[in-house]
């Protein structure tokens, strides 16, 4: 059976790991043209653009990026944007 894939950020995750999930916000639909972008704040920073799918977006990041992150505390940010806006 295939790993599921969680609709919401991930609370935690190692160096090194593939880092993925979903998300949809109904204000922010994905058929209108929002853009989606994922940041990553602490001692480090990494900001992500998500890939849109029919009805929500898929946030991944490489084992590279997680590898590239200082350890430590970190903060979220999803942020959306309108194309074209």
């Amino acid at each position: 059976m295939a790993p599921t894939t969680p609709n919401q950020p991930v609370a935690s995750f190692r160096a090194g790991d593939t880092v993925r999930f979903t998300y949809a916000h109904p204000e922010y639909p994905v058929a209108e043209g929002w853009t989606l972008q994922y940041t990553l704040q602490g001692p480090s920073k990494l900001t992500v653009t998500a890939s849109a799918g029919t009805s929500d977006w898929t946030v991944a990041l490489t084992p590279t990026q997680s590898q590239a992150l200082v350890p430590g505390t970190y903060q979220y940010q999803l942020t959306a944007t309108l194309s074209g806006a």
